[in-house]
């Protein structure tokens, strides 16, 4: 009998016990002290203060570095607030990004530097940013405020709308693949 795109189901739990197999050989990622994360956070608001940074109006560190469950692999993730003047053009706010990234790069001695432009990201994306990041940097206090209010009733208008659509895709992976 085949599933889902077409496999046979024996197919598929021969290749969901290579994966477990493989997964429980690698070592479980070590999380880091709060304290290296504090000096993280003490690095990048540096950077931010000074003259040679790119103007942001709020700066957040999110994902696993900010939620204290970061290990040896983990990159850095850094969500920027453009000025709404330079993030109207996407090339302008995508050289932005660049030149965070490479400035983050040098100031924290690590290649492993992500950043996000939440003026381009998705409204759910920017609430969980606003929510579960930790806000590193705010030079624009009346715009971070903005960004944050109006994020988060975007989001709230979606969130159904999104419900809605991953009930139904979950439906349809439940439903046997017809022939």
């Amino acid at each position: 009998m085949t599933g889902l795109w077409g496999f046979s189901q024996e197919g598929l739990a021969r290749a969901n016990d290579s994966l477990l197999r493989y997964a429980l050989r690698m070592p479980a990622p070590q999380p880091q002290p709060r304290r290296e994360t504090a000096e993280l956070v003490r690095r990048l608001r540096d950077y931010f203060a000074s003259d040679a940074a790119v103007e942001v109006a709020a700066a957040y560190l999110f994902g696993s570095q900010a939620e204290g469950r970061s290990h040896r692999e983990s990159d850095v993730d850094v969500a920027v607030l453009l000025p709404w003047s330079e993030a109207s053009d996407s090339e302008q706010a995508f050289e932005h990004r660049l030149r965070l990234i490479t400035d983050l790069s040098q100031a924290l001695g690590t290649d492993a530097v992500d950043v996000v432009v939440l003026n381009q990201a998705s409204p759910l994306f920017g609430r969980a940013v606003v929510q579960r990041g930790v806000r590193i940097f705010v030079g624009d206090a009346e715009a971070a405020h903005a960004y944050r209010r109006d994020v988060q009733l975007l989001a709230a208008d979606l969130e159904p709308f999104v419900q809605r659509h991953r009930r139904r895709l979950l439906q349809r992976l439940r439903e046997p693949a017809s022939p």
